[in-house]
């Protein structure tokens, strides 16, 4: 006869509270999965695409700019006074080096989620930069929701790099 051993208490609770955890990671991890496509090409390839995505922007001018010691600094005149609903917040990273191009489409509902713990566009821009000076941006959904439709954000780098982030238009 094979007998079981009763677990404490607390034992069962962590349990139930690493196996919550893992949920939540794996749903994540396929949510992030599906809003995201990674591709390999060309130098000119990357500048054809990035021509074409700014061509479909409504606006261009970036709401976020950098000034030379790496400070975002936002632009409040590129603030349309009744902004068109927005769908997601857009991202893509290209690195010529590796020749890897990154695109993540955040839905808004998720940025909105996220942003409301604490996580800003100047955490996400410290972290890029790997500089945690740029913290004091201090930026929120509502924000970012405010902008519209349009370019947010146009960042490139002396050895090719480019991050280029925006938001896309909620379809009716």
């Amino acid at each position: 006869m094979i007998r079981l051993r009763h677990r404490p208490a607390w034992q069962r609770l962590a349990l139930g509270v690493a196996v919550f955890a893992l949920l939540g990671i794996g749903v994540f991890a396929l949510m992030l999965k599906n809003w995201t496509a990674v591709e390999s090409f060309d130098h000119p390839t990357a500048e054809a695409r990035f021509t074409a995505l700014l061509a479909e922007m409504g606006d261009q001018r970036p709401f976020l700019t950098r000034d030379e010691s790496g400070i975002l600094h936002p632009h409040s005149e590129v603030m349309p006074e009744d902004p068109a609903e927005v769908a997601a917040l857009a991202l893509v990273a290209w690195n010529p080096q590796s020749k890897r191009w990154v695109r993540t489409d955040f839905p808004f509902w998720f940025v909105r989620m996220k942003m409301q713990g604490g996580i800003t566009v100047g955490m996400l821009h410290a972290a890029l930069e790997r500089d945690w000076s740029h913290l004091q941006l201090d930026l929120d959904a509502a924000d970012l929701a405010a902008r519209g439709p349009g370019l947010l954000l146009d960042l490139q780098e002396d050895d090719g790099r480019r991050f280029l982030m925006w938001n896309t238009p909620a379809t009716r």
